[in-house]
């Protein structure tokens, strides 16, 4: 597997520390992982020539210029919402501010290489497990591949009974099914229902109000009573979690 990596910290030495805990990486799993590093905010976004530029960016929040979550969300507000960031920060007072540009994790300086690995791990297995991984939508006598991490959300269509939509971040796509269905072939990926006649991406959940979600792309879903504590924790846990 191939990753393509993004560090960003003004500290050389930390810098080089996360560079060379990559290379550790590398020689023990199968990955490969082409690594930039930027000692700025402003020259990392400088060189963001395309959305899926990168995989995982790790990201120091006390820099001059643009600080970290700054950068993190101009990244977001590109349309970049599916790249793994991971904060670096010697203090976790900046944890809440990280909930708003969906980190995938937060390390506190000084790094160690186990809490390091912990985090690769998760991700790397991530990316096998769902970025290759296709789902093919029947259309009308067509068949339809459809990467199973460009679905915002799929839901029961109310006035053609039925049918159902997926929602992907480039189209949308109308076809004849069951979503109890497609929630049980997707249960072991990341997908949760926060309403009747609903499955959502949770890696798409930007924010929660009380009675709805609020996804990266902007567009408001309802959540309902009976789902909000269980979305509300797999949120949590998905996004963020912080290593000392």
């Amino acid at each position: 597997m191939d990753l393509n990596i993004a560090i960003c910290d003004n500290e050389i030495k930390e810098a080089e520390l996360l560079n060379r805990y990559l290379k550790d990486y590398e020689q023990i799993n199968e990955v490969n992982f082409k690594i930039d590093a930027f000692a700025s905010g402003d020259s990392l976004l400088c060189s963001y020539n395309a959305i899926g530029a990168y995989h995982i960016i790790f990201l120091d929040v006390e820099m001059p210029g643009k600080n970290g979550i700054e950068t993190a969300s101009a990244i977001r507000n590109m349309g970049d919402n599916n790249v793994r960031i991971i904060f670096v920060s010697n203090y976790p007072k900046y944890m809440q501010d990280s909930f708003n540009v969906q980190a995938f994790n937060y390390l506190t300086k000084p790094i160690s290489f186990d809490n390091f690995s912990d985090i690769l791990n998760k991700i790397v297995t991530s990316y096998k497990d769902s970025s290759n991984t296709k789902l093919i939508i029947p259309i009308d006598g067509q068949k339809e591949l459809v990467f199973i991490n460009d679905i915002l959300y799929i839901e029961a269509l109310k006035t053609r009974k039925g049918y159902i939509r997926f929602v992907l971040t480039n189209h949308t796509v109308i076809c004849k099914g069951i979503l109890s269905e497609w929630t049980e072939d997707l249960k072991s990926f990341d997908f949760v229902t926060p309403y009747r006649g609903l499955l959502v991406n949770i890696n798409y959940i930007h924010y929660i109000n009380n009675d709805s979600l609020t996804l990266t792309t902007g567009t408001v879903l309802p959540l309902s009573r009976r789902y909000d504590k269980k979305i509300r924790s797999l949120f949590s846990k998905h996004t963020l979690t912080i290593h000392q």
